[in-house]
């Protein structure tokens, strides 16, 4: 990150796909654990490109629903003025019913 402050603007990120996030309906039931790890680009203009399911969870709709937070997001707040990369790569990873230190 070349020493840019990127902390108030992971904060808009992280609250935008949370707020896409939907947790699948029968898996809210059964509550089975897993998580799931996506690879992305954020574009200067704040478009998402290039995702990549970079962990699968072993359930197929844990990863859709992943993947499905990142599409409903796009785009993005564009990039901070002080970033002067063309685009940043970031790694979210979605936990499903466990702690995020397992």
């Amino acid at each position: 990150t070349a020493a840019w402050d990127l902390g108030p603007y992971a904060r808009q990120v992280q609250e935008r796909v949370e707020s896409n996030w939907r947790i699948p309906q029968a898996q809210m039931v059964l509550r089975q654990k897993g998580w799931v790890a996506i690879r992305f680009s954020i574009q200067k203009d704040g478009r998402i490109t290039d995702i990549y399911l970079d962990r699968q969870s072993g359930i197929p709709s844990y990863d859709q629903s992943a993947m499905n937070a990142l599409i409903s997001s796009n785009p993005l707040p564009p990039l901070p003025e002080q970033v002067t990369a063309p685009e940043l790569s970031a790694v979210f990873r979605f936990f499903y019913n466990i702690p995020e230190e397992e």
